[in-house]
This record gives C-alpha cells, sequence and structure tokens, in this order.
C-alpha cells in the first residue's frame, strides 16, 4: 500500500465585506430635522432640507446593497422636517388669525375712488 497524504478539511472562513457606513445624507437630514424643530427663527429652510436629504438618503441606503445604513436616521430626519413645516404653517395661520381679530375683522382700505 502506498503512502496517501491526508488533508485535513479546512474550515470555513467567515468572509467579512467592508464595515457599513452611515449615510451622510442621513445625518444631514437629522441634523436639519432638529433645527427645524428647536429653533421657531429659522424653522422652514432646515425643515425642507430636512425632507429632501431624507429622500436622497434613503434612495442611496436603499440601492447600496446593505453597504450603508442609516435609514432610521432618515426617517426620523423627514418626520421632524414635515413636523417643522407644520409648525411654520400654524404660526403663520395664528399670525393672520391674531391680526383679524386684533382689527376687529375689518381692513381698511382707503377711500374708494371713482374711476370713470
Amino acid at each position: 500500500m502506498t503512502e496517501q497524504q491526508v488533508q485535513q478539511p479546512q474550515a470555513h472562513q467567515p468572509r467579512y465585506g467592508p464595515p457599513a457606513e452611515t449615510n451622510g445624507l442621513a445625518v444631514a437630514s437629522l441634523v436639519c430635522g432638529i433645527l427645524g424643530v428647536v429653533f421657531p427663527f429659522i424653522p422652514l429652510i432646515p425643515s425642507i432640507l430636512a425632507v429632501i436629504f431624507a429622500g436622497r438618503g434613503k434612495r442611496q441606503i436603499d440601492s447600496s446593497g446593505g453597504l450603508q445604513t442609516g435609514r432610521g436616521l432618515a426617517v426620523a430626519g423627514q418626520v421632524l422636517g414635515w413636523v417643522g413645516i407644520a409648525l411654520v404653517l400654524v404660526a403663520i395661520l395664528g399670525l393672520v388669525a391674531l391680526v383679524a381679530v386684533s382689527t376687529g375683522g375689518s381692513v381698511e382700505v382707503g377711500p374708494v375712488r371713482d374711476l370713470r
């Protein structure tokens, strides 16, 4: 009988890919959403940016094939962005109602001239 080389079975090594990175637009969306809700004097611009960044960030995360994370950050930023926009609309309606009540519901324009 000849000597045969016996090969030891190879253990399957798990393959690791590059670590998943957090999407930058998702983080920017969350930051803008927080700014739009927390700072009442500049709410509209950051809130609109939060909604835009969140949409783009979610699309990038979905198309990355698992290489990017942060979908929850993007969703939170999008929700905060819409809340900030709603707060601005409520504030504008409140201001209009306050002006209407303070003027007694009537606004005097001035004398009407006959243009004939």
